[in-house]
Parts: C-alpha cells; sequence; structure tokens
C-alpha cells in the first residue's frame, strides 16, 4: 500500500524522469546515427568504386578580379538574377 502512495503522492516526478530518459535515449540514439552515416559516406565517397564522387569547389579567381567584382555593386546585386515572369 505504501507503494501505491509514494506513486500517486510523486508521480510528476516520475513521469518527468521517465521522459528525461527517453529524450535522452534519443538524443544518443541520433548522435550514434549521424556518426554511423556519416562514417559510411566519407568511406564510400573515398572509395574507388563508389556511385558518385565527392567534389570541392576551388576558386582561383586573382585578387584583382575578385576586387573588381566587389566595387562593381551591378555584379553584387542578387535580385536583378532573379527572373521574374512577364506580365
Amino acid at each position: 500500500m505504501e507503494l501505491l502512495n509514494d506513486l500517486r503522492s510523486n508521480w510528476t516526478i516520475i513521469v518527468a524522469k521517465i521522459v528525461l530518459i527517453v529524450l535522452l535515449a534519443l538524443c544518443w540514439y541520433n548522435v550514434a546515427s549521424f556518426t554511423q552515416s556519416t562514417s559510411q559516406a566519407v568511406t564510400q565517397g573515398l572509395s574507388t568504386v563508389a556511385d558518385a564522387d565527392l567534389y570541392t569547389v576551388i576558386d582561383d579567381l586573382d585578387p584583382e578580379a575578385f576586387e573588381a567584382i566587389r566595387r562593381d555593386e551591378r555584379a553584387l546585386d542578387a535580385d536583378r538574377l532573379v527572373r521574374r515572369p512577364h506580365r
């Protein structure tokens, strides 16, 4: 009987602890799953028989050309690059 009285008086704390344990387990599962999938992706991406290759972007623009683009306000205007429907 004493156990039932303890459960009735402390049910909110017990539920809070259960929720906390479930959330911690979910966080651990997410981290473990992300770590495993990332490790597999890197291993597969570096393989010579992979379906897809990993690519990198290399900036080979010389500094003077970069400065010229930065000074040109029209080149920096991203709104002009968006296609607008003809009315």
